[in-house]
């Protein structure tokens, strides 16, 4: 899923299950990327799928909450619900994210839309925008999430 899918699911998390926004959104955002240094590895070290890496599986969530709630209590639980989000979009495309890491390597999708950054698109957004299951997906998570803020 795009960045923005991931946004709203932080931002659904704050407003509607009342956790902190910051470790939330880093969760839900940044923390499954290693704050995009994943990106980075991936274009320039290792070209290879950044979902294949420990940090885009629910273990580093499990790390994060430990390390966030070491450095400020009471951000590990929503630090968690934020990656935990992001690991569940990211089980909607048939690429799929590896669950059961460091037990199985096995990635698992539901397969509800195609993974283009692995079908020859060069840019994720431009993929989603051309399927319809997945912008569906897309606009009813950004309704919510907008409609937080009036609630």
């Amino acid at each position: 899923m795009p960045w923005f899918a991931h946004l709203s699911a932080g931002i659904i998390l704050w407003r509607y299950f009342k956790l902190d926004p910051i470790p939330a959104i880093i969760g839900a955002v940044f923390w499954p990327h290693l704050f995009l240094l994943d990106k980075i590895i991936n274009y320039t070290i290792f070209p290879h799928d950044y979902r294949a890496h420990f940090w885009h599986t629910p273990i580093w969530g499990l790390l994060g909450f430990v390390i966030f709630e070491l450095i400020k209590s009471g951000w590990g639980l929503p630090l968690l619900a934020g990656h935990l989000s992001h690991m569940l979009l990211d089980t909607l495309d048939a690429a799929g994210i590896m669950w059961l890491y460091p037990f199985s390597k096995k990635f698992y999708g539901l397969g509800l839309w195609a993974d283009y950054h692995r079908s020859g698109f060069t840019n994720d957004f431009l993929g989603y925008l051309s399927d319809p299951e997945a912008e569906a997906v897309e606009l009813i998570m950004a309704i919510i999430a907008i409609s937080g803020f009036f609630s």
